[in-house]
């Protein structure tokens, strides 16, 4: 469990590095391969973050910050099944984030079925 915590708390700092320097475009490896590895271990909150990150890439490979909400929206309910996935592993294991995320997900239909039954589920069990 120590290694898995070790692995997020590196990929989140190698996120944070990457977030102040937004002249150039980040290249993500190192982070998805330490999220690989906590993620591997059972880690749901790589699994929840692996699932995002999946989800957008999925929506905007190219850009994310150039596509409209309908594109975001439209190409996550099309190319999710990771990001589901994952969210679910993370879900399941007890991170909040990750049922948060797949409790949207639901809300919406956005690659699931939509069911405002399993989204209130799922909310309630992130907010406990």
């Amino acid at each position: 469990a120590a290694a898995s915590h070790a692995l997020v708390s590196l990929a989140w700092a190698l996120l944070d590095e990457l977030e102040t320097l937004r002249t150039r475009v980040p290249d993500l490896t190192r982070v998805v391969v330490l999220l690989e590895a906590a993620a591997a271990l059972g880690e749901p909150h790589a699994q929840a973050l692996l699932a995002s990150l999946s989800a957008l890439n999925n929506a905007h490979p190219a850009s994310r910050r150039t596509a409209s909400y309908e594109t975001f929206t439209s190409n996550s309910a099309a190319g999710g099944d990771r990001s589901i996935l994952l969210w679910t592993l993370g879900a399941n294991a007890g991170s909040a984030y990750a049922q948060s995320a797949l409790a949207f997900r639901y809300l919406h239909g956005f690659g699931v079925e939509k069911s405002c039954e399993t989204a209130a589920m799922l909310y309630e069990r992130a907010a406990a």
